[in-house]
């Protein structure tokens, strides 16, 4: 099989995706699962993270920073870290994608997952992949995954909500992601707190 000649965002966006349904999701901490553990950040000061954010949001890092530091009462700045890796990387190509398909009339659906792994005692969070076995509910086929240990099957739903066009009669109540998706985000799970 040869290599697509587009972007597979691009082949969802008019290509030969156009018409099929599409489920994106992200966990709260994606990033966590590649650095959370790295002893070289977990001595992360704020200053390094102001250094990352100013890649991602220029002159308005310290606010970007500040946003990140409310948002989570009490985190570290390697939290901050994650949390902004996490946005860039995986939330908002994320929603941007959605987004794109919703303004299209093409069928898109997307979820967050907050249930926090108790594994590596909770440093974790909502770690990539995570939330698999619970999204397409074969919890069975991951009985050996370490990150599920202390977690039970049906712990928690998650039931992705359609994106739609902004304005949009069956737009629902507003959860906090950016952007005209916003409605069409469900929250399956608990925040993880620290």
């Amino acid at each position: 099989m040869a290599a697509p000649d587009r972007h597979p965002a691009d082949l969802l966006l008019s290509g030969a995706g156009t018409d099929i349904d599409v489920l994106i999701g992200w966990t709260r901490e994606e990033a966590n699962c590649a650095f959370a553990l790295s002893e070289p950040y977990a001595g992360t000061t704020r200053e390094q993270v102001l250094a990352r954010a100013r890649a991602a949001f220029g002159s308005r890092a310290a606010e970007a920073c500040t946003a990140y530091e409310e948002a989570r009462p009490g985190a570290r700045p390697l939290d901050v870290l994650m949390d902004l890796i996490t946005d860039e990387l995986f939330r908002m190509p994320g929603v941007a994608l959605a987004e794109r398909r919703a303004a299209r009339g093409r069928p898109v659906w997307a979820y967050r997952f907050n249930l926090p792994t108790p594994a590596h005692d909770g440093r974790l969070g909502a770690a990539h992949c995570l939330e698999l076995p619970f999204v397409f509910d074969n919890f069975d086929k991951w009985s050996r995954a370490p990150f599920l240990a202390g977690l039970a099957p049906g712990c928690v739903t998650v039931s992705p909500r359609p994106c739609t066009r902004p304005g949009s009669p069956s737009s629902a109540p507003a959860t906090p992601t950016t952007g005209p998706c916003r409605g069409g985000t469900a929250t399956a799970g608990t925040p993880a707190r620290r």
